[in-house]
Parts: C-alpha cells; structure tokens; sequence
C-alpha cells in the first residue's frame, strides 16, 4: 500500500513518543500528506484530551514504542475505544544506513504499514 492510500483512507494514523513527563504525537488524519506534531503532558486529563480531539475512536490506529513507562497509557487508550499497538523497538523499521536512536516520530511514515503487518 503506497503513502498516499493512507492519506486518503479514513484512519487517523497516531504514533507517539512517550516519556516519563511528557508525550510527543504526530497525528496524520484523513486526506493530510503532513503530520501535525505536537507535544503535552502525560497525564490521564492530557491523554483523554487529546483522544477527545481525535474524533471518532474507531477510526483511530495509534502506536507507540514500548519503554519504561510500562502499559498504564495502552490500557487508558484502550478504555476510549482507542486501537493502540505497544511496538518492540527492535519491529520499528529504521531507515538504512541510520547510526544513531531513531525516535518513532522520525519514521512515522512507515508506522501504518507497521500497523497493517
């Protein structure tokens, strides 16, 4: 499936870089090339606000790479009808040639192909 199909689908591709503090998301909604990235807090109230500015929950595929902050935000995800993959970061492709960490941001193009595998 090329890039742009997923621009034109009706999903909401989320993928999240998760911190102790804060949460950084890159949201690529319907009929968008760019993702809007943003940053807030992690909290239950910030978690909740920002699936509330995501419209419907069933069109929603959101992922995010598992870590130290365990699966408290996968299991509130799930509560809002959020479809939330945690991802081994050893399955996030990382672009060739790449020496250094890549955040899950920096290849946020290839997440829903992630998801869709």
């Amino acid at each position: 499936m090329s890039s742009g199909n997923f621009a034109s689908s009706k999903t909401t591709w989320v993928g999240l870089d998760v911190h102790r503090d804060s949460i950084t998301s890159a949201v690529l909604s319907p009929r968008c090339e760019t993702p809007v990235v943003d940053r807030w807090f992690h909290d239950e109230p910030s978690v909740r606000r920002f699936v509330s500015g995501l419209g419907s929950p069933a069109r929603v595929r959101l992922c995010y790479e598992a870590g130290p902050t365990g699966y408290d935000l996968a299991r509130l995800l799930k509560r809002l009808g959020v479809a939330t993959e945690v991802i081994a970061p050893s399955l996030i492709p990382v672009t060739p040639g790449a020496k250094i960490k890549t955040d899950l941001l920096t290849e946020l193009p290839r997440v829903p192909l992630q998801l869709s595998a």
